[in-house]
């Protein structure tokens, strides 16, 4: 029994001192769009994937909640017949930026991600016309680097590695506008 209360006045206290290393600031605190070049497996190839990021907030110190939609699509045109593939990403997760000075600031991230994944082929020939949506949980990891431009203002350069059904490697850059908060 005495070790259980031990246990739990030392878990308290690392508790409350975190606490007070940072306060949660949760909120909107940035948004802004990223262009990348995403390489899919499963014989879809690569293509451009377009989205838009958003700074959360901070949990900790150093870590940052951030979300993110991304889209991208690949078409294919053969001998009359036609087949697309289309995924919707919306993502959650966390930065942790790491610690060191200067201008360019280093971080990790990780999350998950919720896939929705459109496919179709179209043969007219043969009157076919064939559709399906499929939903996947996926895991996204990863890292970057984010520079300052202004007060107001920062660009950022991302690799993720999006581990699902379907595995993603994406590297974008983006712009991130400050929302005051």
């Amino acid at each position: 029994m005495m070790k259980r209360i031990t246990n739990l006045a030392v878990l308290l206290g690392l508790l409350t001192s975190m606490s007070i290393l940072a306060q949660p600031a949760i909120g909107l605190k940035g948004i802004g769009p990223r262009v990348g070049f995403i390489s899919v497996s499963e014989d879809v190839g690569s293509t451009f994937d377009i989205g838009v990021v958003a700074n959360l907030g901070t949990l900790l110190e150093n870590v940052q909640l951030v979300g993110s939609f991304d889209t991208w699509g690949k078409s294919e045109d053969e001998n009359g017949a036609s087949a697309s593939t289309r995924d919707f990403v919306l993502a959650g997760g966390a930065r942790y930026a790491i610690p060191m000075e200067g201008d360019l600031q280093p971080y990790a991230t990780g999350g998950l991600a919720l896939h929705i994944y459109r496919g179709s082929v179209e043969i007219p020939s043969i009157n076919f016309d064939e559709s399906d949506t499929d939903l996947r949980i996926g895991l996204d990891i990863g890292g970057g680097v984010v520079k300052p431009l202004n007060s107001g203002m920062d660009v950022f350069g991302e690799i993720l590695i999006r581990i699902n059904e379907v595995n993603q490697y994406l590297f974008s850059v983006g712009v991130m506008f400050d929302m005051g908060g």
